[in-house]
């Protein structure tokens, strides 16, 4: 799923990114198998705090779930997810080019 991680390049809300973007930024994160939770934050440009809390939600959600080993790994509701939100900011993405 390369060309997903290429749709959120600048905030498509104008200005500071959505709850909607780092969402789908920190999913993106963990589409390539298991990842440590280090890595989704870098990659969402997270701070600990911040990460912190999507991973409580996003869990809670059943979107990202945790390996025995500590390790994010994307469920299949987090990968619909992450399929629907790349549709809604592609659309966005062209109402703002508009």
């Amino acid at each position: 799923m390369q060309g997903i991680r290429a749709v959120v390049q600048t905030p498509v809300l104008n200005g500071r990114r959505s709850s909607i973007e780092i969402i789908f930024e920190m999913l993106a994160a963990c589409d390539e198998g298991t990842v440590n939770k280090t890595a989704v934050m870098y990659r969402s440009g997270l701070n600990h705090a911040q990460l912190r809390r999507y991973l409580s939600f996003l869990e809670s959600q059943e979107l990202l779930s945790f390996t025995e080993d500590g390790l994010l790994w994307l469920t299949p509701k987090g990968r619909r997810t992450l399929l629907q939100l790349s549709q809604v900011i592609r659309l966005l993405s062209n109402l703002n080019a508009a």
